[in-house]
């Protein structure tokens, strides 16, 4: 889990996320989700849907 209080929401409860590590090959990325349930959003589906956004990570 990553928290994190925006600058400007210093006196809110912090964003809770989920950090979603990927490699393949020798390509890596580190990408954020605000879906905490690895049930619901797997590492598998990260990366079929970053697939999609960024044209890579094949």
């Amino acid at each position: 889990m990553v928290y994190l209080w925006p600058d400007t929401q210093r006196r809110t409860p912090p964003l809770t996320l989920r950090l979603v590590l990927l490699q393949a090959g020798r390509q890596h990325a580190a990408l954020l989700t605000n879906v905490l349930d690895e049930r619901r959003l797997s590492a598998a589906d990260v990366a079929a849907l970053y697939r999609q956004r960024a044209g890579r990570w094949k």
